[in-house]
């Protein structure tokens, strides 16, 4: 996380704060259901007892952080594909692939759904 933030100024820490402060978290029938607050848990704050990193710190839906990939609006399909290879480590890739690996380490395959689904629930750019 240290690296990712910094990276970024205090401007566009400021506007990420902004952004996730004003997401909604309502479905199509106006409730959240837990799969739905799960993911928007870990995305945003992790699981600190788990070892796992809020995964915002460093694919913000906002797009600020250029060094590493936006999640937002990616298929759910494709998402877990690529959570599952990082936690089996089986997943190749840039500089940050090492980060990645350790950071899905933690994730169980309710945990990996739960990511996916918040984040393919962005719209598509």
């Amino acid at each position: 996380m240290k690296v990712a933030l910094s990276r970024t100024s205090s401007e566009d820490r400021k506007k990420l704060a902004d952004y996730f402060a004003n997401q909604s978290a309502a479905t199509e029938t106006g409730r959240v259901s837990e799969k739905d607050a799960r993911g928007r848990v870990l995305a945003e704050r992790g699981d600190r007892t788990r070892g796992i990193a809020g995964c915002a710190a460093c694919h913000d839906a906002a797009g600020v952080n250029e060094a590493y990939p936006r999640l937002a609006g990616q298929p759910v399909p494709y998402l877990e594909n690529q959570l599952g290879l990082f936690r089996s480590g089986n997943r190749g890739g840039g500089a940050y692939a090492g980060v990645m690996t350790r950071a899905a380490a933690g994730l169980s395959d309710d945990d990996i759904h739960a990511l996916a689904a918040y984040y393919g629930a962005f719209p598509q750019d």
